[in-house]
């Protein structure tokens, strides 16, 4: 495949929305070949996790009971919507050269759901999705992503307190050290927005992952076609 496929992680309010998109748009600058996603993803089983977190869509017992969707069933849903969203979505446009950008992936699943289930078992569920060629996690405290959210708009899910937030920072650091070197960066989320799309961009250019002359050799192409 000749496009990268680039992933964003962190905690809710590290940034990554922000980042991927920062991103998508510098690249977008100089050629056509370039997509931007998220998980949940917009398939199927993407807008049932999405209704699950927000708390719209609960379990409920043959009693008649209501009771918390069961987590071990979402990190399977999880699981599931990353196959279909690699299958659908990623690995036709990385075949065809574009370069992908996801707001979260693995690493996220194993940081959320590791929580409430064996993080093995986790990764095993989600040991036949597509490897990244590389991995930002944004690293901030748990408080500070907890102040973020607050400002940055109402409402949140079933993951987004105070006492989760500390919880998945301290997953996240655990499930760090199962990544290989090779693909990860880990960067100050503490730092503004500049420095750290700054240095986003430094590190495709340093690992050769990105090269902007051959971006815009594509472009020509693209475009006297």
């Amino acid at each position: 495949m000749s496009g990268k496929f680039i992933v964003f992680e962190g905690l809710d309010g590290s940034g990554t929305t922000t980042q991927s998109r920062l991103l998508f748009n510098k690249l977008a600058r100089h050629t056509p070949l370039v997509h931007l996603t998220a998980e949940p993803s917009t398939g199927p089983v993407g807008q049932l996790i999405r209704q699950i977190i927000k708390g719209r869509l609960i379990g409920r017992t043959i009693t008649d009971v209501k009771i918390p969707f069961d987590y071990q069933a979402l990190a399977l849903l999880f699981a599931a919507d990353r196959l279909d969203h690699v299958a659908c979505e990623i690995r036709p446009l990385l075949e065809q050269g574009y370069h992908v950008i996801s707001d979260r992936y693995v690493l996220s699943s194993l940081a959320y759901q590791g929580l409430t289930s064996p993080s093995e078992w986790v990764a095993c569920i989600n040991s036949h999705a597509l490897k990244p060629d590389i991995q930002f996690f944004l690293d901030v405290p748990a408080s500070t992503a907890w102040e973020r959210l607050n400002q940055a708009r109402p409402g949140s899910d079933i993951f987004e307190a105070p006492e989760t937030l500390t919880q998945v920072a301290q997953s996240y650091q655990e499930s760090l050290k199962t990544l290989s070197p090779e693909t990860l960066c880990v960067i100050d989320g503490t730092k503004s927005l500049e420095e750290i799309e700054g240095e986003i961009w430094q590190t495709l250019t340093d690992r050769k992952l990105i090269n902007l002359e051959t971006e815009l050799e594509v472009e020509i192409i693209t475009t006297d076609e």
